[in-house]
């Protein structure tokens, strides 16, 4: 930093910004009017995947103060969001080039963003903008370096880490697992199963990242699956089982299903035609979910462009 900043007061003056390190940014824009610059927190070949850091180079517009006299050690870099909340820092910056360590927690966390070099003033009341610029944050779709915390499953890629939560797991569902296969062998790209002591689980395949629809993102068409799959899980746990703890003693036929349930007359229309165990689960009953979960799946909204942050993605 050391003279490279100048504080800006009497006027907006927007500056450039560019992605070191190992990052780049995808295009270049300056002056009062122009529109976010586009930034990919991208990891290089040479870069540690799994955390890398996210280099930010402040260029200040020279302005009648120089920062000479200020105290480095009270410099901080802040990214905020457009409710001015925090989502990065970086303290007691030496240099005209800012770091900021791996990616943000929350999906909702990129898209339009403003940065701010500010030094904290003698008394600690408050902050003067030494720099700012508006940026446009994406995440890229393959790499591994979102945060993993406790209890999550490891070595999973960004686009299933952030779109997956805006579709979250049922509270009741044992486990949701990604799994680097594209499909299943039924060429299935999201599946979801019960066992036989009541734990469920949902696998999302790696082919849901390009799944296809047609007029749909990829964005839509994923997370569209991740509720069909979320569909099964409920209409197991509140229809099936009536929001009763799944209890092997109410399943005699070991099919999964509650035996009052699948013996009340109001279900004969699901069973028709199956007379054993197997083809009551695995014909009838799977073909009868299939269709109310379809029915989720295809009438899905689409939030793409307000939460899909992916580079390359349908707001990128």
């Amino acid at each position: 930093m050391r003279g490279y900043f100048s504080v800006f007061i009497l006027s907006f003056l927007f500056v450039s910004i560019a992605i070191l390190s190992g990052y780049k940014s995808e295009s270049s824009s300056t002056g009062c009017n122009s529109p976010p610059e586009i930034v990919v927190l991208k990891p290089s070949e040479n870069d540690n995947i799994e955390n890398p850091p996210v280099s930010v180079e402040f260029t200040a517009i020279q302005n009648s103060t120089d920062l000479t006299s200020i105290d480095l050690s009270k410099v901080t870099a802040i990214i905020r969001d457009n409710m001015n909340k925090t989502i990065y820092t970086f303290s007691e910056t030496y240099e005209n080039k800012v770091t900021f360590t791996g990616l943000p927690l929350n999906n909702n966390d990129f898209g339009v963003k403003r940065v701010y070099l500010d030094v904290r003033g003698f008394n600690y009341f408050y902050n003067m903008a030494l720099d700012n610029i508006w940026v446009k944050i994406f995440f890229p779709k393959e790499a591994k370096n979102h945060p993993y915390p406790s209890g999550s499953q490891p070595n999973t890629p960004n686009w299933y880490f952030y779109w997956g939560q805006d579709v979250p797991a049922p509270s009741t569902l044992t486990r949701r697992e990604y799994n680097p296969n594209s499909a299943s062998a039924n060429d299935e790209i999201g599946y979801w199963y019960p066992t036989l002591n009541g734990w469920t689980y949902i696998i999302i395949y790696d082919g849901c990242k390009s799944s296809r629809r047609e007029g749909w993102t990829d964005y839509h068409a994923c997370t569209a699956v991740m509720a069909h799959e979320n569909k099964h899980e409920e209409d197991f746990r509140q229809v099936v089982w009536g929001g009763e703890p799944f209890d092997p003693n109410k399943d005699q036929d070991k099919n999964f299903l509650r035996d009052e349930w699948e013996s009340d007359s109001n279900n004969f229309y699901i069973f028709a035609g199956c007379v054993d165990s197997y083809t009551r689960y695995n014909v009838c009953y799977k073909r009868w979910a299939e269709t109310r979960a379809a029915d989720i799946e295809e009438n899905y909204p689409d939030k793409s462009s307000t939460n899909d942050w992916l580079s390359p993605g349908s707001n990128y």
